[in-house]
């Protein structure tokens, strides 16, 4: 698992750099300064709770998926949990790897160092997990 999560960084920051480098770049980039700017000052509890949400909705979603032999009820309820997912501001640990990245005020390794964004990845993706195993643990516990 720590090999994976190392590649989606190092995929994310790749990616971020170029798009970085693309005619886009100016389009989106005061937005996601501006979403990278409010978020990563979000209390530590907050942000634990934003990404457990994610990590209980992508469980919902994946396991429907599989549930439902890739059916028009399963990729409703996929589409249903991506929704809620956006609605409620769940944080989800890649994507935000991405956006951390991309953002012209704050990267993973910039000078002079700071621990924050590699800290708020760290606990999202704590967040993640913990989310995905409640919800395991919820489905095992009423079937």
């Amino acid at each position: 698992m720590c090999v994976i999560w190392l590649g989606n960084l190092l995929g994310a920051i790749i990616m971020a750099r170029i798009a970085g480098c693309t005619m886009q770049h100016d389009i989106f980039a005061a937005r996601v300064n501006s979403l990278v700017k409010t978020t990563l000052p979000t209390s530590n509890v907050k942000t634990f709770f934003a990404a457990v949400m994610c990590g209980i909705f992508m469980y919902i979603a994946v396991e429907s998926w599989k549930l439902s032999q890739k059916t028009a009820p399963g990729a409703i309820i996929v589409i249903l949990c991506v929704m809620g997912f956006i609605l409620t501001g769940s944080l989800h640990s890649i994507a935000w790897m991405g956006y951390i990245e991309l953002s012209d005020t704050t990267r993973f390794f910039s000078s002079p160092f700071s621990g924050r964004p590699l800290g708020f990845i760290l606990l999202v993706t704590f967040g993640n997990a913990f989310g995905s195993q409640l919800a395991s643990f919820l489905e095992l516990a009423f079937p």
